[in-house]
């Protein structure tokens, strides 16, 4: 179960100063549900080598996992070393990359042999802060068996039946809640409690007093994402110490004014809310980090461009430097001072999302991003798809920028989109250009997802040979006047998934036995599919998932 502290515990020991020295070699390895086996262990023995400042091996890329696993048994040997592996979703991951047979053991295994020593033994300051606080809201299991109900049980969470007498232990600081009916959260007297998460509420009453317990003044993170409220809880206006606030989901309209008496608040979510625009007061939250306010919408007659509606940016939101993800602040707006002009002084960002955005306000907006030195991920919508975006303004963009999407017609690609070499994700939609976008991409060496949609007016796209070295997804959608694609030699040797829907009608000529990972295929309304073997063709399309 995610949320837990489980990389935050594991982060504080790997940190630790006598761990970095009694360990010779330190890796830490984010494995994620979607996982190839060499590119773990080619990204350990970047860890390894890059820890002695020693350059890694030559040939890395053409590498087979067995060859890779014998590099890191060669490194490691006769070495202390500490090795994280985090966000894995099954032991597999474990068995298939370097854990031999004979010494593997489960997770379970592992934390019942190993957190029980490094508690008992050096680590007991740095676990004890971490933990007390997760022991906490465990208890509550114990100290309420006799309430908590079947369904809920296997599931960690606690739900109360309605005429059920409420009673806990008054130091529980955590406290997750399901299936809620008025008088639950009444009863409770928690002054220690500091994160509750109600979800699932059964009641559709309007009554707001139920979803806020009372004497709760130090509460740190309130989730009420998925409660069925109307109006904004008034008691959470006197919850000074609130780092945390969700409303997601919620049918909340309107923000109060009297928000910025939260002084402390870190997160303010209101994704899929029906807030349209915040008070002036928000600006008075000096520690807001990410501030959430967007819903997504279905595409009808009246909005067919749109899919995502953002809010109107109060004046002086400028001054709230501290954020670091902010979406979806609509462009301009009945303000005298431009908005887009004002996004130059949270120089902390790292996302941003701006939509409605028009002709004139684009040079504001690149002026402010150039200020924007930390930026990982940024999103432009255009005003309608008639609104030409011109983001060439921009000279000098952040090299840390990982993620680009922009939905919008461009007469020509920015000049410094080949320069960003740490770029990961392109989307473009209705950009409608008229030369191929390829040539600006092609030597971008870590993009591993493409998606040109209503992107391109042009007959032909050519993929050069060795272009696009770390692609792996690439999806062409409603590019109507494609006739050709001619994947050229190496192109995309690392390409997994190739989807092409909605082109009238075009040849795809590509040597796809040289695309030794192409997993899936899917085209949709194509004419025909050259190859240089056609017969080989046939047979990997048989290996591939159509749809």
């Amino acid at each position: 179960m995610g949320g837990l502290g489980k990389t935050t515990l594991a982060n504080r020991v790997f940190d630790n100063q006598r761990v970095k020295t009694y360990f010779q070699s330190h890796v830490w390895i984010t494995v994620s549900q979607s996982y190839e086996v060499e590119d773990i262990l080619r990204d350990m023995i970047e860890q390894l080598h890059g820890e002695i400042e020693q350059p890694t091996p030559q040939g890395m890329e053409s590498v087979n996992s067995m060859r890779l696993k014998q590099i890191v048994k060669g490194f490691l040997q006769q070495k202390r070393y500490v090795i994280v592996l985090d966000d894995v979703w099954n032991s597999k991951a474990l068995e298939e990359g370097f854990v031999e047979k004979r010494e593997g053991m489960t997770q379970e295994e592992v934390g019942q042999r190993y957190l029980k020593e490094l508690i008992n033994r050096s680590l007991v300051q740095i676990a004890k802060t971490t933990i007390d606080g997760r022991l906490e809201s465990c208890r509550v299991h114990d100290l309420m068996h006799e309430c908590i109900l079947s369904k809920a049980r296997d599931e960690n969470f606690v739900s109360f039946a309605s005429e059920q007498k409420v009673e806990l232990h008054e130091r529980v600081r955590r406290l997750s809640i399901a299936y809620t009916y008025n008088n639950s959260l009444k009863q409770l007297n928690l002054p220690t409690l500091h994160s509750l998460l109600i979800f699932e509420s059964a009641t559709s009453s309007s009554l707001d007093e139920q979803f806020v317990p009372s004497g709760c003044r130090l509460l740190r993170v309130l989730d009420l994402g998925d409660s069925p409220l109307h109006k904004f809880p008034q008691q959470i206006l006197v919850i000074f110490h609130l780092k945390y606030l969700s409303l997601r989901r919620t049918k909340v309209r309107i923000i109060p004014r009297s928000i910025g008496k939260l002084q402390n608040l870190e997160t303010l979510d209101l994704k899929q809310t029906l807030v349209s625009k915040l008070p002036v007061e928000v600006t008075k939250l000096k520690k807001l980090q990410y501030l959430l306010v967007y819903s997504y919408v279905a595409f009808t007659p009246s909005r067919p461009f749109r899919s995502i509606t953002g809010f109107l940016a109060p004046q002086g939101i400028g001054t709230l430097v501290s954020l670091q993800k902010l979406c979806y602040v609509k462009a301009g707006g009945h303000r005298n001072k431009n908005a887009m002009q004002e996004l130059g002084e949270l120089c902390q960002l790292r996302r941003l999302g701006v939509m409605d955005l028009k002709k004139d306000d684009a040079k504001e907006l690149c002026h402010s991003l150039t200020k924007m030195t930390d930026l990982r991920s940024l999103e432009v919508v255009a005003e309608s798809e008639y609104e030409v975006i011109d983001l060439d303004f921009l000279s000098s963009p952040t090299q840390l920028l990982q993620r680009l999407y922009i939905k919008g017609c461009l007469k020509k690609l920015p000049h410094w989109l080949p320069l960003l070499n740490n770029l990961t994700n392109v989307r473009l939609k209705l950009s409608r250009l008229k030369s191929s976008p390829l040539v600006a991409f092609q030597n971008l060496p870590n993009l591993v997802e493409l998606l040109l949609d209503n992107a391109f007016d042009g007959e032909k796209l050519v993929f050069g040979d060795r272009g696009f070295p770390k692609l792996k997804e690439l999806r062409l959608l409603d590019l109507q006047n494609l006739r050709f694609v001619l994947m050229n030699g190496q192109a995309m040797p690392c390409l997994q998934s190739l989807s092409i829907y909605r082109c009238r009608c075009f040849y795809v000529f590509a040597e796809v036995q040289k695309r030794k990972k192409l997993r899936k295929l899917w085209i949709s309304a194509c004419a025909a599919v050259h190859n240089s073997r056609s017969l080989e063709f046939l047979c990997v399309f048989r290996r591939i998932n159509l749809g």
